[in-house]
């Protein structure tokens, strides 16, 4: 009888990062100007800070939850990531 392992949860954020980027780094060689209007900004930082963070969380997740201070830390870290970008958005 065949056994599978089950996949480990970086290994999902890894194909989920690929299914983000994939479509994008196909199609951005053929766009006409592509970079000259703005239009794929957004569809390359968003991918990547998503799938950045989930990452940071998958390998910070597993230190943090043995130490009390290193959960006040990440708390710190989050708001004040959190106000940079409402300070960046205006």
């Amino acid at each position: 009888m065949l056994r599978v392992q089950p996949l480990s949860l970086s290994t999902i954020v890894y194909c989920f990062a690929a299914a983000l980027y994939l479509p994008i780094l196909v199609a951005l060689p053929k766009a006409h100007h592509a970079y000259y209007s703005g239009y794929w900004l957004p569809r390359l930082v968003m991918p990547s800070l998503l799938s950045f963070l989930l990452l940071g969380a998958l390998v910070i997740n597993p230190r943090v939850e043995r130490s009390r201070c290193g959960r006040r830390f990440v708390v710190a870290y989050a708001v004040v990531l959190a106000t940079a970008f409402l300070v960046a958005l205006g």
